[in-house]
């Protein structure tokens, strides 16, 4: 998977989180209306927590590979549209760039977190 794609999953992933934490507490309910047994919950909640988790797993790594990006503006950038999930023209008006240039940084910007990227694969 390219690292676009996987910076535009990223903006999903709090979502994910909250949804998932939204679908167990909702099937817990659920199960225990319906007289499920406490060893079904406990699978059920086991499997959601794992999800949580993944996603959260997955959310922090790139978080954190953003954070090491020697360039402030490319930190900045990338920030705002793939964790606060900002549009690209909401991150031009934010640092007061036009929205081609913001464009253009942001395709720089995901080449250096690509090259982070590759160092910590392989080291």
């Amino acid at each position: 998977m390219e690292i676009k794609q996987v910076l535009d999953n990223l903006k999903r992933a709090e979502d994910e989180i909250e949804t998932y934490r939204g679908m167990q507490q909702h099937t817990i309910e659920l199960y225990q209306s319906a007289g499920y047994t406490s060893d079904t919950l406990k699978r059920m909640i086991d499997y959601t927590n794992n999800r949580i988790q993944e996603e959260q797993v997955h959310h922090d790594y790139w978080h954190d590979l953003i954070t090491k990006i020697d360039d402030d503006r490319y930190r900045k950038i990338l920030t705002l549209r793939y964790i606060k999930n900002k549009t690209v023209e909401e991150v031009a008006s934010e640092l007061f760039y036009s929205v081609r240039y913001t464009a253009q940084l942001i395709n720089q910007a995901i080449k250096a977190l690509e090259r982070i990227h590759s160092k910590a694969y392989k080291g």
